[in-house]
């Protein structure tokens, strides 16, 4: 059942609280990364050895939910690393990645931050990043533009590949198929004289990236909800554009891809360089 929209006050004070909440946890990542040659990180792996948590996640989660469960105790919470389970409906849900980027935590990089998106009818209304490394923080609410540390932002409104820098992952999932298909279309990019081809570890940043015009396009597979529900309300307040793998005119939070960018003339190359390379399949199910 389709909910109706959050009033004004609501969207102002959830985004107070969101932003709360993520600065507390950005200060616990600022802090470790500080500190942890005193006290090394306790790192397990999850479904690979580059697939990581450290203890840091999880306390950086405990402080985001107990804030978010005491402000707002009627939404719903959908976290990475201990509600990773809970339904997506159609009311208001509160989507979080507690540490986005653990592998550059874990090696004390700037691609890490905290990202914390609100959802309502299945779309993100409401979103915080704060990237604590790089001292930026991202936020945007539906219909009221996007910010980085309080100043306007904007897409570049690229629409000329050989004019633009793409930003690429490599996934979890490290199969040969897998793997095969990234650096396939990494080298047909490269083939296409893009100005450049990046690759960092935090979605929630690449996507800000995009936003703000350091990055012209962004696309990944095997993406999880909490990883872009921040970031797309962002960009698409930035004057950007994100939709799902296989299409130009919808974004679904729960299809494991996404592609994020200055225009569509640039989105669509990615769309077709997928299809092209078996990019879903090759990460998704092999």
């Amino acid at each position: 059942m389709t909910s109706a929209p959050l009033s004004a006050e609501a969207l102002e004070f959830a985004l107070a609280v969101a932003m709360e909440a993520a600065k507390k946890a950005a200060h616990l990542i600022d802090q470790c990364i500080e500190q942890r040659a005193d006290q090394p990180l306790e790192i397990e792996e999850k479904s690979s050895s580059a697939d990581l948590v450290t203890q840091y996640d999880t306390m950086c989660e405990e402080v985001v939910l107990a804030m978010l469960q005491e402000k707002t105790p009627t939404y719903e919470i959908i976290s990475e690393e201990t509600r990773n389970d809970i339904p997506m409906t159609d009311g208001p849900t509160w989507v979080v990645d507690p540490v986005d980027g653990t592998t550059g935590f874990v090696h004390g990089s700037f691609d890490c931050g905290v990202s914390i998106g609100l959802c309502l009818n299945k779309q993100p209304i409401l979103g915080v990043v704060i990237l604590p490394r790089l001292g930026e923080t991202f936020h945007a609410v539906v219909g009221q533009g996007a910010f980085r540390n309080g100043k306007r932002i904007h897409a570049s409104g690229c629409t000329e590949l050989t004019k633009s820098i793409v930003c690429t992952h490599t996934a979890y999932n490290r199969s040969e198929a897998s793997v095969n298909s990234i650096m396939d279309i990494n080298r047909e990019l490269a083939l296409m004289r893009v100005h450049a081809i990046r690759s960092y570890g935090s979605a929630a940043m690449d996507m800000c990236s995009v936003a703000c015009g350091r990055l012209d396009m962004y696309f990944e597979v095997g993406i999880q909800a909490w990883d872009m529900a921040a970031g797309a309300i962002i960009i698409r307040e930035a004057g950007g554009f994100v939709h799902s793998l296989d299409r130009n005119d919808a974004f679904d939070i729960e299809a494991k891809s996404m592609i994020c960018g200055s225009s569509l003339a640039l989105t669509k190359v990615a769309i077709e360089l997928s299809a092209k390379y078996n990019y879903r399949a090759a990460v998704l199910e092999s």
